[in-house]
């Protein structure tokens, strides 16, 4: 039984090590009818989280107004309530004079509720707004805020990510990846409120202590229908635009039941907003996969997947393999069940009884146009008793055929040998002086 739990610890490792090593949910296919022209891009399903297209999504880029959706991130999530009033203080504007980023038009000492500052900071993307969360919520340093992102973006394995402020005006030591900012759009996604912000093309800031009642218009324009730009499916979430950074965005679409989201950095500006490159990359992978994926079971469990020697059973030399599970995933919708395939990992090339239904002894990486779609692992369907025989008849010819018990077995010999040769010696010696004393007597 101690052999068994050995071989069943490197099998483990072994499983362990190449979870770390390969790709559990990493896809990209082909597109085809356009080319896409943001330098940087990452399209994924949020149905379950598959990667359909990719673009150099690990090169360091710079995340320009996209680093807002950080700023929403820690504001909202160290925040009791989103409709308590904060000041705004004079740094927070005075800072961003000459910089001709984005202002949501606040004034010192204006009194607003942090559910309008992220309004202004995700809607029309106030650079001032971003600021005054900042100070708030870093207890009166923004540098402290800044700090708290960074700490986001490690929680979130965001590891090509560094900021330097929480507005994202240029710095060489501000940047981030395309892969790394889904990693924190999708995070923002499921914190409640914040698509609800982050869809409105337009919204209403209640007057203040300080101004008059004022309407914010998004600058994502594939969420405005006024505009050229606009998608009907879309949803969110924020642009962004520095000269370094280009023209960036990061959006979701929904459609019959199926939710996209992209994330494009990079693309060339533009004078014409109808040439406005993001809006038009973004609007055709949406198009791409509502018209070619669908969303199907891929994987039967009661399925046998596939076969792996046996040792020390009764009656079996090989052990079928089922999925754990039924697998559903997004695909071409013209792929057949017979052009998926399975690529096999396993910790050792065979598996030893005893063996418990439910086991598992591998897993399977799915795929699908020679792209992976899912992993599912695999298991025994049955339990499997042990040959006691079989298994202490190959425990004994380990043992002879090791190398330690070769040694251990040549070691013994040549004491043997030596034990003789000193005991031959040892009688000679002894006859020898028997002689001499015998000798002597007779003289």
């Amino acid at each position: 039984m101690k052999f068994k739990k050995i071989s069943a610890l490197f099998i483990t490792l072994s499983l362990v090590v190449a979870s770390v090593f390969l790709p559990t949910s990493a896809q990209a296919y082909t597109i085809s009818g356009f080319d896409i022209k943001s330098r940087n891009a990452v399209f994924a399903s949020l149905d379950n989280g598959s990667v359909m297209y990719s673009k150099d999504a690990d090169k360091k880029a710079y995340p320009a107004s996209l680093t807002k959706v950080m700023t929403a991130i820690v504001s909202m999530e160290n925040c009791d309530d989103l409709d308590a009033k904060i000041t705004v203080p004079e740094d927070a504007i005075s800072s961003l004079i000459g910089t001709g980023t984005t202002m949501g038009g606040l004034e010192e000492g204006e009194q607003i509720s942090v559910r309008d500052l992220l309004k202004m900071l995700l809607v029309c993307s106030a650079a001032d707004a971003a600021n005054t969360l900042a100070k708030h919520f870093g207890g009166g340093n923004i540098q402290k805020f800044v700090d708290m992102m960074n700490a986001k973006a490690k929680s979130l394995k965001m590891d090509n990510t560094h900021f330097m402020n929480p507005h994202g005006l240029h710095d060489d030591n501000h940047y981030s990846t395309a892969n790394d900012l889904l990693k924190m759009a999708l995070h923002a996604y499921d914190i409640p409120g914040f698509m609800d912000i982050c869809e409105e093309y337009a919204s209403t800031i209640p007057a203040t202590n300080k101004t008059e009642q004022r309407t914010i218009v998004t600058t994502n324009y594939m969420i405005n229908p006024n505009t050229d730009c606009y998608y009907k499916y879309a949803r969110g979430i924020k642009t962004g635009f520095t000269t370094p950074a280009g023209r960036c965005l990061i959006s979701t679409a929904s459609k019959d039941g199926y939710n996209y989201i992209c994330v494009l950095l990079g693309a060339e500006d533009t004078d014409y907003l109808a040439d406005r490159n993001e809006f038009n990359d973004a609007t055709n992978l949406f198009k791409w996969a509502f018209e070619n994926f669908e969303h199907r079971q891929i994987v039967d469990s009661k399925k046998i997947v596939c076969e792996i020697p046996l040792r020390f059973a009764w009656d079996s030399d090989f052990l079928q393999l089922y999925p754990e599970n039924n697998v559903y995933a997004v695909v071409p919708k013209n792929i057949s069940d017979e052009s998926l395939t399975y690529d096999t990992v396993f910790g050792s090339d065979r598996v030893n009884a005893p063996i418990k239904a439910g086991e598992v002894v591998g897993y399977a990486r799915i795929i699908c146009a020679g792209e992976e779609v899912g992993t599912v692992n695999l298991v025994a369907k049955d339990d499997v008793g042990i040959n006691y025989l079989m298994f202490f008849k190959q425990v004994v010819d380990s043992l002879i055929s090791s190398l330690a018990f070769k040694i251990l077995l040549g070691g013994l010999l040549i004491a043997i040998v030596m034990l003789i040769v000193s005991n031959i010696a040892y009688k000679n010696k002894k006859h020898t002086r028997a002689r001499r004393v015998n000798k002597i007597r007779k003289f």
